[in-house]
Parts: structure tokens; sequence; C-alpha cells
């Protein structure tokens, strides 16, 4: 599962209304609001009787073999012992030209590192549009199709 609000987290926990514009402030609050986010996961996780863990990833770390190899065996290691893997970007690392830039791109990354059949994406656009993107993942291809698009004033739409 890849999650985002980490920043968002941060800025409920530490009381701000507005995101700061400075990289370090975000990346701050992302260091505050990821312990708080994981807990809500395995809070979440917990009353269905599954166990997650937290992985974070940069694109260096995706971008490098040794570590490409090393992120795939721990996946592997989570699911074999039947742990859902939540992953979010590492931003407390991350630098501007080496993010991912969206959650949909780094989904996608792991989805091909796991060698996933099917990626389910659940994206809001500004809270007005849910979008539910289905991705089959075919060894270095995808395949994208958009499923359903939802606008609350209008209802689901085919």
């Amino acid at each position: 599962m890849v999650s985002s609000g980490a920043v968002g987290a941060g800025m409920f926990r530490m009381g701000l209304s507005e995101k700061p514009k400075e990289v370090a402030k975000k990346q701050a609050l992302a260091a505050v609001g990821q312990v708080h986010l994981m807990r809500y996961y395995e809070d979440i996780f917990n009353t269905i009787g599954v166990k997650c863990a937290q992985v974070l990833l940069t694109l260096e770390n995706l971008s490098n073999r040794k570590q490409y190899v090393r992120a795939r065996n721990t996946f592997n290691a989570l699911f074999d012992m039947g742990v859902v893997p939540v992953v979010n970007e590492n931003d407390c690392v991350a630098v501007e030209e080496l993010r991912f830039g969206d959650n949909d791109t780094l989904s996608a990354q792991v989805a091909a590192l796991c060698e996933a059949q099917w990626l389910f994406l659940l994206t809001d656009v500004d809270g007005e549009f849910i979008f539910i993107y289905v991705w089959a993942i075919r060894m270095t291809s995808c395949f994208v199709y958009r499923a359903l698009h939802v606008q609350p004033e209008h209802g689901p739409k085919r």
C-alpha cells in the first residue's frame, strides 16, 4: 500500500493551518507526521488482525541496483510474513531533484518492484474528484485505464 499524508499529519500535530513554503520545514513536518500516520495505519490494520510495516523510499533507492534488490527482498520477506507494507516517499531525505513527485509514480515503481499483477490508485484532486485507476503490470510495461470517475455533485460516471 502506498500512502501519503505525512506532511498533513505533521501540520495537524503541530497545529498549523498552512503548509510552509520552505523545503526543510516540509521535511520536518513529514518527520513529525510520519510517526502519527503509521500509528493510524497500525490501529486500522490491528482491528482486522493484520500487521503492517513502514517502508520509506526515495527515487535514488530504486535507481541504485543494490538498493533496488534490497528493497525487493524486504518486500518479499514482508509478504512471506503476512505483513502489509505501507510505503511512503522518504520526505526527510529526498531532495527536489530526486523526488518521485507524486504517489502515482511511486506506486507504479513499487508495483513493478514487487512484480504486482494489478495496481489500484485512489487519488483525490483538490477534494473534488476521485479517480480510480487500474494498472496491469506486465514485466516493465504498464497498461492503464480509468475505471471510475466520481464527481460529488453528479455521482459516479463510467
